[in-house]
């Protein structure tokens, strides 16, 4: 919104940033922290702070400054938590996972660290709603339903979530 681009932001935040160079500084809270946790507090205040400071900033640098900086902070967390957990295959899903440079990075970190990367062909990452159809369709192909009366629940474990799948007619 401060830099008047529109809605949804990051597609335009994408393709304005291959045009720019990633030429200004901005916070990366608990970049170098042991853990996992990860933080953009004051992103967008420093983005702020930077459009009021440099007057003749162009967009482009803008955007390819934060993306650098979400990027780079991602992939950092990322790379620990692969190094932490030996895990063999990372996903990266959602809309976030159409951004090209999180595409590009993460490809190089997973085949340096020797990680299978599986991430959606992009005309599936712009649309949660596509990515759901999608993983709904597949199921549905396998002869595998839910009930009318399934409610949404994000706190299922893992282990019990296929006790309300089952297959067509069952």
């Amino acid at each position: 919104r401060m830099l008047d681009l529109g809605y949804p932001g990051g597609p335009i935040i994408d393709k304005l940033a291959s045009k720019g160079e990633p030429k200004y500084s901005l916070p990366k809270p608990l970049l170098d922290s042991d853990d996992l946790n990860f933080s953009f507090s004051g992103l967008k205040t420093a983005v702020m702070q930077l459009i009021n400071r440099e007057k003749n900033a162009s967009k482009e640098d803008i955007c390819a400054s934060f993306q650098h900086t979400v990027v780079d902070v991602l992939c950092s967390k990322v790379s620990l938590a692969i190094e932490k957990t030996g895990v063999s295959t990372l996903s990266i899903t959602g809309g976030v996972s159409a951004n090209s440079l999180l595409r590009s990075e993460m490809k190089q970190l997973c085949e340096k660290m020797g990680v299978q990367l599986i991430i959606p062909p992009i005309e599936l990452t712009t649309d949660n709603a596509v990515m759901v159809a999608s993983a709904g369709l597949r199921r549905l192909s396998l002869g595998v339903t839910a009930p009318l009366d399934l409610n949404a629940d994000p706190s299922i474990p893992l282990e019990e979530f296929g006790r309300f799948w089952s297959p067509v007619g069952a």
